[in-house]
């Protein structure tokens, strides 16, 4: 936003497409049975905000689970530091993991743990071998799921890989 910019006070739109944003008498001009003209009436423009590759629920998900970030945004450096929070984390959503059966964390990045791995399945049993665990990475690209969270969406070793993978 900057006030020594042009102030959009109207556009002129036709078949689909922005003909012209600017002054009300510029715009206006364009007026015709095939062009909108819409008045602003005063109010703000802002350009269409289009994100072709966005994690919008990942804010949500982030919001409602461990996490596991890393400094300065989390605590997390390594995969001790991982399980403790997601035991810290359980211990003070005991209900909500009880109500939902589903321990949930958000934000590993094996990149910036002291092991420059990702979590296993074995670190995630030793957190809960009895409650579903889902670990997401920072990316929002992949997780890992602890030996219950296996079992309860089908995935064992005989599993086959998806038709492309």
């Amino acid at each position: 936003m900057n006030d020594a910019a042009m102030r959009a006070e109207a556009i002129a739109e036709a078949g689909g497409k922005i003909l012209a944003v600017g002054s009300r008498d510029e715009v206006m001009k364009l007026r015709g049975p095939a062009t909108q003209v819409i008045d602003l009436q005063g109010r703000t423009l802002l350009p269409g905000f289009v994100d072709a590759h966005g994690h919008v629920m990942m804010g949500g998900l982030q919001a409602l689970s461990a996490n596991l970030l890393a400094p300065p945004d989390g605590a997390v450096m390594d995969i001790a530091g991982l399980q403790q929070t997601l035991r810290d984390w359980v211990k003070a959503n005991q209900e909500t993991v009880a109500k939902v059966n589903l321990i949930v964390g958000f934000g590993y990045d094996d990149a910036q743990l002291k092991e420059l791995r990702h979590p296993t399945r074995d670190d995630l049993d030793a957190v809960s071998k009895d409650v579903p665990i889902i670990v997401v990475h920072q990316s929002g690209h992949l997780s890992t799921l602890n030996s219950k969270a296996l079992d309860v969406v089908g995935y064992t070793a005989a599993t086959k890989d998806p038709p492309g993978a």
